[in-house]
């Protein structure tokens, strides 16, 4: 599955959820992972398109992300082009720029994003499941799951990828307007 198809659906996942509770179990993990931005499995500047479904809602994004091996970049607008999101990581520190009335979850979305497009090698080593975690990858799809059921689910399809979270129940689908190998 094409790393840019899905990297944004993670970004939009994010940008309009507010922060529903999970209440995990006592030996459950409490919450996604960064990882490293060396471990992807290229380096890309991506154009996306992102709907966000929650509830009877609707709403749509563009997103624009490079992704190298030292550092992860993404900027998320609106489709006026106006800024409401910014993320900076370089693997140690994240520099988050919120232009949106709203507090984001700039954490979340990249972790979103890396358990979508990260090699299948990384996502196995950094959510163990000696930590309560359970990972689930096919050719066109990826399941993380703790024992309460499950928390995200990533579906991959010719030209879209879609992002189920289970935690703050919403979707959001991805369609990728450009991609360039950097």
């Amino acid at each position: 599955m094409s790393f840019a198809l899905k990297f944004p659906v993670l970004v939009a996942i994010l940008v309009l959820s507010t922060c529903s509770a999970h209440r995990p179990g006592a030996s459950e993990p409490v919450s996604l992972k960064l990882l490293p931005p060396a471990e992807a499995s290229s380096s890309v500047l991506i154009k996306q398109k992102i709907t966000l479904q929650r509830d009877a809602t609707q709403q749509q994004f563009l997103a624009v992300a490079r992704f190298e091996f030292r550092r992860m970049k993404l900027v998320v607008l609106q489709p006026t082009g106006q800024k409401i999101l910014s993320l900076d990581y370089d693997g140690a520190k994240l520099v988050q720029e919120d232009n949106a009335s709203v507090d984001l979850p700039g954490r979340e979305i990249l972790a979103i994003i890396q358990f979508a497009t990260w090699p299948e090698k990384s996502i196995r080593s950094h959510y163990p499941e000696k930590d309560g975690w359970l990972v689930e990858i096919a050719a066109n799809r990826r399941i993380l799951l703790t024992a309460s059921g499950a928390v995200l689910k990533i579906s991959y399809q010719p030209g879209e990828l879609t992002v189920d979270n289970y935690l703050h129940g919403y979707r959001v689908i991805v369609n990728t307007l450009e991609r360039t190998e950097l």
